[in-house]
């Protein structure tokens, strides 16, 4: 079923389902989860749900929002209290200080295509991509992210990635 899986995998050669949260999708497909501490960030069509993981045979949602642009093509991403969205809607950013209550905070931009948008955060920039394009924000004041840069040319990006100062694209 559609839900949030929880695998054991400290026997890498024997790896097996722990927990299960169903009802955590709104539709098939184009889902994106992220993980911090003791939560599981959920994000599906318009819904962006959050799942405490803390005792991992018994996932529980514990806190939703709802925000608009949903779709099936989305990318998620935590980095301290903020949570970032990535998607055709551009991307949207998140106050989860309070995983009971997520908030909105801003958004700004927009990928249109058929790509799945990708996101990555690294201090105070997010960089998010889509049909053909990297975009770089600066999301130091969350009510309103700000593009200060882009790159086109990627082919289809699928999976990006940041490690010290140079961000990794797969397509």
């Amino acid at each position: 079923g559609q839900g949030l899986e929880v695998f054991d995998i400290s026997n890498p050669a024997s790896p097996h389902q722990t927990g299960f949260q169903a009802g955590i999708l709104n539709g098939i497909g184009g889902s994106s989860v992220d993980v911090s501490c003791d939560y599981a960030y959920v994000a599906s069509e318009g819904r962006l749900q959050v799942v405490a993981i803390s005792t991992p045979t018994h996932p529980r949602v514990v806190g939703a929002s709802d925000w608009v642009g949903g779709e099936n093509e989305i990318g998620v991403a935590v980095s301290g209290s903020k949570l970032y969205l990535a998607g055709t809607f551009g991307l949207s950013i998140f106050d989860v200080s309070n995983p009971a209550k997520p908030s909105f905070e801003g958004s700004g931009g927009g990928h249109p295509g058929w790509t799945p948008p990708c996101i990555a955060v690294s201090g105070k920039y997010a960089f998010t991509t889509g049909d053909d394009s990297l975009d770089a924000y600066d999301v130091s004041i969350p009510v309103s992210p700000v593009k200060v840069g882009g790159w086109d040319g990627l082919g289809n990006p699928w999976k990006v990635v940041i490690s010290g100062n140079h961000l990794f694209v797969a397509n």
